[in-house]
């Protein structure tokens, strides 16, 4: 109802990164920050109760699971906050210590291990935990001195927690972002969720662009207030909609879903039928603040009302999105169309009034490759020497090597929960081809030192140009120089291709680490790699801690592999979470694959050419007079 989209004026303040940090924009938001860190403590929690609960006989290709889920939790305890930990207090100990032993002593006799989850996971949706999780934030952005990773692990626990504790918890996003930044409408509609003042929705709408004059101090105040509302119980009802859609007929309800045209939604908001008794309650309520342009105008659109009934609910969109599209998907299943596209974006109604809303928006999609830019017909000129001649002859061991090709492309086209176990079947034929060990064996084997180097290079590249290409955060007399680097980053080929160059991006980080502000995700994040990068010395902690992050990613993605494939519990949370590291890892076995067998070098001669180059940059790293040499010897 306000206006509460990133801005920035120079130099950002801490408020202005807690901002940032708690935003609900578009979906990309909802994206976890500390990508390569420790799953937040609800996940973590909510994955090892699952284990401990799960009612097949304990066996012992139940033991690494079981394992991996364990440490995952004890990793996710240890990066939580001060605030939370004192919160929860004894609830944590009782847990770690009920999961001290040996998975299977645990699953002999599990009742203590699984009342201490129990209790843990039910004080999750403590206000009190949402309130320490939302201090932890809040004083790591305060800190100048705390790490990318720290405001980015404690960001994730507190949008978990809000998640599972509060019923609007986008809503409640959007209204932290325009108490932080002082906006009238958002510290009335705060009060008013708190009970302090009285406005409605449209009193509300005028002061959407004027200054509330709250001081900082009490903006904070205001918002741990907010975050520790409990969830009004009230009769909820959330309007969806799906592009590329048509149905007959003025409504059709399957359940607690009923399918609008839109034109009928339309003439619903410009109020041109509400005497003819059929628009619901929340069109027909004039304190339901609507306006035209808030929706589509593409006539291929259908609204979707779902009715929740009455209750206080922890996420009542997301119980609103599973029921829509559930129906959907069965619809579709049947004709087998590829239409009906959900939009992003959802009206929410509590009581019969529209009380939330996010921008029905299209999906965001993979922009369109312009032909002279795509690189793959100058990938198609560099392989004709290699593999031309082989094509005529296929052997079986290249056969297979295409067939598992194929496996990873179709890895590509599919959701993570199908395509974690296509990927794992690639490292799985690779490693057959090695030797008898398991899949999980071979990647430690040949591709850990490979992954930590790429890992630290990846990081490098990704937050320097990311750095390069934000002119509007560094001062006017900066933005030259932040072109430079972009150009010196971004080598550009000719035909629209180019390679990043990680040197230059080092060379860069110096300078780019100066001039941005240090509240700011990207000014953070750059001081940390600057200090992980300041001597040889650092980056062998850097790959020690990275040593670390591998184990609880393999272990992860064997776990979750086998729980696809043999039974158990995986849920899409933890999934996601490692489908693009076991795709990365099919990629690099099947290069090696190929190019041992296009080369004549064979499969095992060329993983020990990877083998012997990543474990030397390992070896050698200590010995290296300066950090360039060290990452690129």
């Amino acid at each position: 109802m306000y206006a509460s989209g990133p801005s920035h004026s120079y130099p950002p303040v801490f408020v202005d990164e807690l901002h940032d940090a708690v935003g609900w924009w578009t979906q990309a938001d909802d994206v976890r920050w500390a990508e390569g860190g420790p799953v937040d403590l609800v996940l973590a929690a909510t994955e090892l109760a699952a284990w401990i609960n799960d009612p097949r006989p304990f066996e012992t290709r139940h033991r690494g699971p079981w394992k991996s889920a364990i440490s995952d939790f004890r990793a996710a305890e240890d990066s939580c906050g001060p605030e939370v930990k004192q919160v929860l207090g004894g609830d944590l100990v009782d847990v770690l210590h009920e999961t001290q032993a040996q998975p299977e002593v645990i699953a002999a006799a599990r009742q203590p291990a699984q009342a201490a989850m129990a209790t843990l996971t039910s004080r999750l949706n403590d206000p009190a935990v949402i309130a320490a999780a939302w201090r932890d934030l809040r004083e790591a952005c305060q800190d100048v001195q705390a790490g990318a990773d720290v405001v980015a692990y404690r960001r994730d626990l507190f949008l978990a927690v809000l998640r599972r504790t509060h019923g609007k918890a986008r809503g409640v996003r959007k209204l932290l972002c325009g108490v932080l930044h002082d906006n009238a409408a958002a510290v009335a509609e705060a009060r008013h969720l708190l009970g302090d003042a009285t406005m409605t929705p449209a009193e509300v709408w005028v002061l959407r662009d004027n200054p509330a004059g709250l001081p900082e101090a009490d903006r904070l105040a205001l918002c741990e207030r907010v975050v520790q509302a409990p969830a009004t119980a009230g009769e909820h009802v959330v309007w969806l909609a799906f592009e590329k859609a048509h149905i007959g007929g003025s409504a059709t309800s399957v359940g607690p879903v009923t399918f609008y045209p839109l034109y009928l939604v339309q003439a619903a908001v410009q109020q041109a039928v509400r005497a003819a008794g059929w628009a619901p309650p929340e069109l027909a309520n004039p304190d339901s603040y609507l306006a035209l342009e808030d929706f589509p105008d593409d006539s291929n659109t259908v609204f979707a009302r779902v009715e929740l009934g009455h209750g206080a609910f922890v996420d009542p969109v997301d119980a609103a999105l599973r029921r829509a599209h559930a129906v959907v998907a069965v619809a579709r299943f049947e004709t087998q169309t590829t239409n009906w596209i959900p939009l992003d974006g959802y009206l929410l109604s509590v009581d019969g009034c529209v009380t939330g809303r996010a921008p029905f928006l299209k999906p965001r999609e993979a922009s369109s490759v312009i032909p002279t830019l795509d690189p793959t017909g100058g990938e198609l000129i560099a392989l004709a020497g290699r593999v031309g001649p082989h094509l005529a002859v296929l052997g079986d061991e290249l056969t297979e090597a295409f067939e598992a090709l194929h496996w990873w492309h179709e890895a590509g086209d599919q959701s993570p929960l199908p395509a974690v176990v296509l990927n794992v079947r690639v490292l799985e034929f690779v490693a057959s081809r090695l030797s008898s060990a398991a899949w999980y064996e071979y990647a430690d084997s040949y591709w850990k030192n490979a992954w930590v180097h790429s890992r630290i290079k990846h990081i490098l590249l990704s937050i320097c140009s990311e750095a390069a290409r934000h002119e509007e955060l560094v001062a006017a007399s900066d933005r030259p120089i932040l072109k430079s680097y972009w150009e010196r980053i971004s080598v550009r080929h000719g035909w629209g291709d180019y390679t990043m160059d990680a040197g230059e991006a080092l060379a860069a980080l110096p300078v780019l680490t100066r001039i941005f502000p240090d509240h700011h995700r990207i000014g953070r994040e750059l001081s940390t790699i600057a200090t992980r990068l300041s001597t040889p010395a650092s980056l062998v902690q850097w790959c020690v801690d990275l040593d670390a992050e591998w184990k609880e990613r393999r272990g992860r993605l064997q776990r979750v592999r086998n729980a696809l494939s043999h039974g158990g519990p995986a849920s899409s949370a933890v999934v996601s979470t490692v489908a693009t590291f076991g795709r990365s890892l099919a990629a690099w076995a099947l290069s090696a694959t190929l190019e041992g067998i296009l080369d004549g070098t064979g499969v095992a001669s060329s993983h020990q050419a990877v083998q012997s180059r990543e474990d030397g940059w390992r070896n050698g790293i200590m010995s290296a007079s300066d950090i360039h040499t060290a990452l690129f010897p």
